[in-house]
């Protein structure tokens, strides 16, 4: 998974512009969800979503090394 080190970063930017405003989700078609176990929980019923943003902090935890070991 790429590392954001910028927030001058365009995937950053939308992400931000995504979780400030219910217009901009609606607009774009998209939902924003917060908390591995909403994210298994999406993964299971959907499938993968588009893209996961996840801070290096949390990627320590098991529940989101399961959730990142099983993103193609």
């Amino acid at each position: 998974m790429p590392r954001i080190t910028s927030r001058d970063n365009p995937r950053l930017k939308e992400a931000v512009a995504l979780i400030a405003s219910s217009r901009e989700r609606r607009k774009a078609g998209r939902c924003v969800l917060e908390g591995e176990h909403l994210v298994a929980a999406y993964c299971q019923r959907i499938g993968m979503p588009e893209s996961l943003i996840v801070a290096d902090t949390a990627q320590e935890r098991p529940e989101v090394q399961a959730l990142l070991a099983s993103v193609p």
